[in-house]
């Protein structure tokens, strides 16, 4: 009968504390797919349409507008097969305890649904009541062919 007893207070104990103190959140993802991509002038865009969450974090998109600005992705045309991306993310937590970073990628498609290229970037640590506007660029290989047929980026991120 003690043994019960014992095993039945560890158990309580147990659900109380996991209760009181969360274990380390998993990592909760979310995405954005078939985002356009277009053509603003020598370079390509992509703008996140409306804003996606990841746990606790956020990244904002065109509806959080004009109080906030839109998380974009940009594609230079190539030079020598060389192009440059840069993501322009704009991004928030709304509960931390020892600061979310945003990890994103990105997957390029042509109008087919075929992948033209992935990137994938992370993002500043963040802290509960601050935003962050931040830049992160990286370059790749991609031919003028591929850079032509890319049509629309699918957006993933978790936090």
């Amino acid at each position: 009968m003690r043994v019960r007893r014992l095993i039945a207070a560890v158990a309580a104990a147990f659900a109380l504390s996991a209760g009181l103190f969360p274990a380390a959140a998993m990592a909760a993802s979310g995405r954005s797919l078939g985002v356009p991509f277009t053509y603003q002038g020598v370079r390509g865009l992509s703008v996140l349409p409306v804003t996606f969450t990841a746990g606790d974090c956020r990244q904002t998109g065109l509806n959080q507008t004009p109080n906030l600005a839109a998380s974009a992705i940009q594609v230079s045309p190539p030079q020598f097969d060389q192009s440059d991306v840069e993501w322009r993310p704009d991004l928030y937590t709304v509960s931390t305890f020892f600061g979310d970073v945003w990890h994103a990628s990105f997957d390029f498609r042509d109008s087919a649904g075929n992948t033209v290229f992935s990137v994938a970037f992370d993002g500043p640590s963040m802290r509960k009541g601050s935003f962050y506007n931040d830049v992160r660029r990286t370059r790749i290989f991609l031919t003028q062919a591929q850079f032509d047929g890319i049509a629309f980026v699918d957006w993933h991120g978790d936090c």
